[in-house]
């Protein structure tokens, strides 16, 4: 059995537009900042994994501390312009680490004085996530802030940054 000129092109035509729904898709995503309530679902998916972070981050002797997907490939934390790369000594939070950063997408995980911070998204200076303070009461201390929400009882927090605003903010 042959199949016609025309059977082939709408195959093609067909391959092409599911192809292109696709690629809009995963563009879609990318660009799209999540919601307060998509990161509390996320939050309580994986609470577990979460907790297990912010304590090994909070217990470290380092007041900042970045993990992207490049450090974390060697089991590293940046921690400063004078400690520079330092091994994380928990497995268990490497494999945390790894599973959010690559699985779930987080941008980066980090610590700043008092607060660990998850980042889920960011694009042009904005970006969105959620964190927690070392005693779990206070509100976490994030960096252009112009949003926080509460998203648990244990002082998890929803956070927005937006560079722009927040400066617009400051002025008024």
């Amino acid at each position: 059995m042959t199949v016609s000129k025309k059977s082939k092109v709408w195959i093609l035509i067909v391959t092409l537009f599911i192809a292109a729904c696709g690629i809009v898709h995963i563009i879609t995503i990318s660009v799209l900042p999540p919601d307060k309530e998509t990161m509390q679902d996320q939050f309580y998916l994986y609470e577990e994994r979460f907790d297990i972070i912010a304590d090994y981050l909070m217990n470290t002797e380092y007041s900042t501390v970045y993990i992207d997907k490049a450090s974390i490939e060697n089991e590293t934390m940046f921690t400063g312009s004078k400690t520079h790369y330092q091994k994380i000594s928990d497995k268990s939070v490497v494999e945390a680490i790894k599973w959010l950063l690559k699985n779930k997408n987080y941008v980066n995980i980090g610590k700043s004085e008092n607060t660990v911070f998850f980042q889920k998204w960011s694009f042009l200076e904005k970006d969105r996530g959620i964190a927690v303070h070392a005693d779990k009461k206070s509100k976490p201390v994030v960096e252009f802030l112009v949003k926080l929400e509460p998203i648990s009882e244990n002082g998890w927090y929803y956070y927005e940054a937006d560079y722009e605003k927040y400066r617009t903010l400051q002025k008024s």
